[in-house]
């Protein structure tokens, strides 16, 4: 089990974002599968049988107890030393708790401008101590924690960064980190208007779809005016037309319109539309734009 922890914490962190939720395993799958590996003795109804039955059920039931208890994070030996201690001094329950150590993740470094391997150095239960300890006769229940987790670029080496990591059940779930996330864009997109997409992506992959268009909007705007050197308030449609005449001819009609997107995007926002679909297909558009603009070498 505890494998399965750590491979559901280093895909969390590598892939998912702030409030999405990756599953550890399935308990009762889990279970059914480990059990399944005892072979059954014969006769069925002998005493033997009996006794393999009894194992079975027990074994059963320390998995799921093992499971549902918090789960104990530990990080080195020095670590281990420390839960020791703190186990003698009756500071920590450590029985039938399932130890795992926090993984190696290869994580964005907005210093380093790439992916680069980050190391954890501190990782604790915020609710550790907190909570009443079980009771060891009766049924067990799913628990909550929430995990606290220093991570280490190795590239930079700079400042650490910090991961709060929510558990419910078998689930863990990123509930919050410092500095918030900062994401890759294409470098087709230019460095003045890059931001904008960085945010458009970060509000989208937190559910805030409605800022996530108007960022996406904000890009297309900024970037032509920037292109026609535009000042001062101007319609929408009138910007997209000036900023479409200083394409050269035989590659506009190729392209995707920023003005037909740019339209798209403000009907929803003047509709207050939580467009998902809309997002995807405008930021592909919008990113293919800028692909054949860096294709055909126009500043």
């Amino acid at each position: 089990m505890a494998s399965l922890i750590v491979t559901a914490i280093k895909t969390l962190l590598e892939t998912k974002h702030l409030y999405q939720a990756e599953t550890a395993f399935d308990l009762d799958a889990f279970i059914d599968a480990n059990m399944a590996a005892a072979p059954m003795p014969e006769p069925p109804a002998s005493d033997q049988h009996y006794r393999w039955y009894s194992a079975i059920q027990a074994a059963r039931a320390n998995l799921r107890r093992a499971a549902c208890q918090p789960w104990l994070p530990i990080q080195s030996d020095e670590g281990r030393e420390e839960l020791e201690r703190l186990r003698e001094a009756g500071e920590v329950d450590v029985v039938g708790r399932l130890l795992f150590e926090f993984p190696f993740a290869r994580l964005y470094c907005h210093r380093c401008h790439r992916r680069e391997p980050y190391r954890p150095l501190l990782v604790s239960d915020a609710l550790e101590g907190a909570r009443p300890r079980p009771d060891p006769h009766a049924e067990p229940a799913m628990t909550d924690q929430i995990f606290l987790a220093l991570y280490h670029c190795q590239g930079c080496r700079s400042a650490p960064e910090f991961f709060a990591v929510a558990r419910n059940g078998m689930k863990v779930k990123l509930v919050g980190r410092h500095p918030i996330e900062s994401v890759e864009v294409p470098t087709d997109v230019p460095r003045e208007e890059s931001d904008f997409l960085r945010s458009a992506r970060i509000a989208f992959n937190t559910g805030n779809v409605l800022a996530a268009l108007f960022y996406l909007r904000t890009l297309v705007e900024q970037f032509a005016r920037r292109m026609t050197n535009t000042t001062g308030r101007m319609t929408g449609d009138v910007l997209m037309s000036k900023y479409s005449a200083t394409l050269p001819d035989e590659l506009r009609g190729r392209m995707p319109s920023f003005g037909e997107w740019y339209e798209k995007l403000s009907e929803a926002l003047h509709e207050a539309r939580d467009d998902e679909e809309l997002y995807r297909a405008a930021e592909e558009n919008i990113l293919h734009h800028f692909e054949l603009r860096r294709a055909a070498r126009l500043v």
